[in-house]
């Protein structure tokens, strides 16, 4: 579904660049303590979009985070941006702890983990957090976690 959305995309002339990170949701071992870290099925969706936009004029499918697979980084219209599934930081600990760990200074970060929208621009960094794209799971819901 995701190649067929970025097709479709790119079938209207608009250029576009993929960027992702892994998740603690795609683990393939349902159990976390039983799960190794890199045992991912999130590895294998650039990998397989490499390979079916080959050679396409206007898309582009990033395949290797520069620090590693739970961070993304990119420039875009001169601004620079990262970012990370959410679950190994706080929302309010997540801005310092990049910018610690990278060395760089972002002007957006973007997060997914927490499943409801959110949003903080009281540093000079911005945070996004996005909802759940899928909607309230069977986990969320046992939380009283909506989105």
């Amino acid at each position: 579904m995701l190649a067929e959305f970025i097709a479709a995309i790119a079938n209207e002339g608009i250029a576009i660049e993929y960027y992702d990170c892994s998740d603690n949701h795609s683990r393939i071992e349902p159990k976390l303590k039983d799960s190794l870290e890199l045992e991912s099925m999130t590895r294998i969706i650039s990998w397989y979009l490499d390979l079916r936009f080959k050679g396409a004029k206007n898309i582009y499918i990033n395949t290797k985070n520069k620090y590693g697979d739970d961070i993304l980084t990119f420039t875009c219209k001169g601004h620079s941006i990262a970012g990370v599934h959410g679950d190994k930081d706080s929302q309010s600990s997540v801005i310092s702890s990049l910018q610690a760990f990278t060395h760089e200074q972002f002007d957006l970060i973007l997060t997914a983990h927490i499943h409801h929208i959110s949003a903080d621009e009281s540093t000079r960094t911005r945070l996004i957090a996005n909802g759940s794209l899928m909607g309230t799971d069977y986990y969320s819901a046992s939380q009283k976690k909506d989105s």
